[in-house]
Order: C-alpha cells, then structure tokens, then sequence
C-alpha cells in the first residue's frame, strides 16, 4: 500500500472524516522520481471541535504514529466543518527552494 493510501485508511478509520485530502507533495522537492516522503493531509471532521490546533495535531500524530517514520514532511490542515466553510486561507504549499 502506498504511503499516501495509509495516511487516508488510518485516518478514516480513527476519526470521523467529513472530508479528506492526501497529497503527494514530494515532486515540489528534491526528492528521485516517484518518491514518498513529502505530504500534505487536510482533515474537516468535528471530532475537532472543542478542541486547540495543537491537540489537533496530537490526534492525528497518533493515528499517523506507524507511518510518521516513513516520511520527511507531513503538512497537517485541521479543520472543523464550521472553520472549514469559514475558511479564507490560502492552502497551497510554496515551492522548495532546495528543487533541482
């Protein structure tokens, strides 16, 4: 199972997902063809309400706990259905200075 396929089932079978995107950022980097090890994950579930961006991240770094030892870069974008509705942020990742 790829990495980013594992990051998605651990999550989905932890939390209560309301919306879920993995995404192999790896490319951005200077990483060989193909490679594994730079992701971004955002999360919209309500099982984050109530609850501080650090407690968030918490959570997900114990249910990603088997797969963190795998990569090098995990960007985590944690909402609740309110905040994520409400959100004005920009969620794109900027390049890699270090891309060859």
């Amino acid at each position: 199972m790829n990495i980013a396929l594992k990051i998605k089932t651990l999550c989905c079978n932890s939390i209560n997902i309301n919306s879920i995107d993995v995404i192999n950022e790896s490319h951005h980097h200077n990483t060989p063809l193909n490679s594994e090890t730079h992701f971004k994950l955002i999360i919209v579930t309500d099982d984050f309400v109530g609850l501080k961006l650090i407690e968030r991240h918490k959570k997900v770094h114990k249910v990603l706990a088997d797969v963190l030892d795998n990569i090098h870069a995990l960007s985590m974008h944690l909402f609740t259905s309110e905040e994520f509705k409400d959100n004005k942020s920009d969620l794109e990742s900027p390049q890699c200075v270090n891309k060859k």
